[in-house]
């Protein structure tokens, strides 16, 4: 019984080949002008796109004028 539960549960690895295929584009549009340290700051807010989309933009300026 678990092994026919098993089969029919879906193998996709869409996502994580999505965000590869994301961070490949990102990666060649941004090469030439953007440090790598920057890059993974963006890939990084790429994968948690639900959270980045909370945040409030006044609370991030004021955070970043802070320093």
């Amino acid at each position: 019984f678990i092994i026919r539960i098993f089969l029919t549960i879906p193998v996709a690895t869409c996502s994580s080949e999505r965000s590869f295929f994301v961070f490949r584009r990102l990666k060649t549009y941004l090469r030439s002008t953007t440090s790598q340290l920057r890059l993974n700051h963006l890939a990084i807010v790429h994968c948690y796109k639900e959270r980045a989309h909370n945040l409030s933009i006044e609370d991030l300026y004021k955070e970043f004028t802070s320093r």
